[in-house]
């Protein structure tokens, strides 16, 4: 209601900000080079996670905290205030990417069409990437280059109905989230092992890049003793 009279109205909006000499490169240049200071920022926040989380030590305090509270709080770690500060950072974070939504992809103050259902997808990304920093950008970068080649063919067909090239990345983003439960299940082994050796040594490298294991107390409350 206090924003009706500023619907559908452009907004503000960030603009590009080329570096000069590498966005003239070919193909590379222009996706990586030729793009908003925000896009540069995500990147670069994808590595400092990855360099915290894996090549500092207070990460030894976040894994433990994820993966066996009860220990990280007898090494004097305070459990419930640290799950706290992390979850406001990454709430920080996730608001990021909706401000650039909004200021980037589509500006403007109005309903965000096209943004139905992101969420679910970032979950599901964040499977995908196994808990993993890089993995999980990998992943969205995985799902942004499969609503761009919906969009060249929808243009190479256009005698197909718009909904289905529109729908597209959710269905294959929910294969994968299956073949990531298979990977995990007990009896995916009791069947590999009924193969022949040259198949089930494939299958076994196939399934090792589709395992995930998600922190052991994720969503479990942690109580003092």
């Amino acid at each position: 209601m206090l924003g009706k009279s500023y619907a559908h109205i452009p907004g503000p909006q960030v603009p590009h900000m080329a570096i000069q000499r590498f966005s003239d490169l070919p193909v590379i240049g222009p996706i990586l080079f030729d793009q908003n200071p925000v896009v540069y920022l995500s990147l670069v926040a994808v590595m400092m996670v990855w360099a915290f989380i894996f090549r500092t030590q207070p990460e030894l305090k976040l894994q433990g905290i994820g993966e066996r509270p009860a220990a990280a709080y007898v090494r004097g770690v305070s459990v419930t205030a640290m799950r706290y500060l992390y979850s406001l950072i990454g709430g920080a974070m996730v608001g990021l990417g909706g401000a650039s939504f909004s200021l980037m992809v589509k500006p403007g103050w109005a309903r965000l069409y096209g943004i139905e259902g992101t969420g679910w997808i970032a979950l599901a990304i964040v499977i995908f990437g196994g808990w993993h920093p890089i993995r999980a950008a990998l992943g969205a970068f995985l799902f942004i280059a499969l609503q761009t080649a919906v969009n060249f063919l929808q243009g190479l067909m256009p005698d197909v109905p718009t909904q289905i090239f529109s729908t597209l990345p959710f269905p294959v983003m929910i294969l994968t989230l299956v073949l990531v439960t298979i990977g995990n299940a007990d009896w995916t082994k009791q069947v590999l092992n009924r193969l022949p050796e040259g198949l089930r040594r494939f299958l076994i490298g196939t399934i090792k890049t589709l395992q995930t294991s998600p922190p052991a107390s994720l969503g479990t409350i942690f109580k003092k003793e």
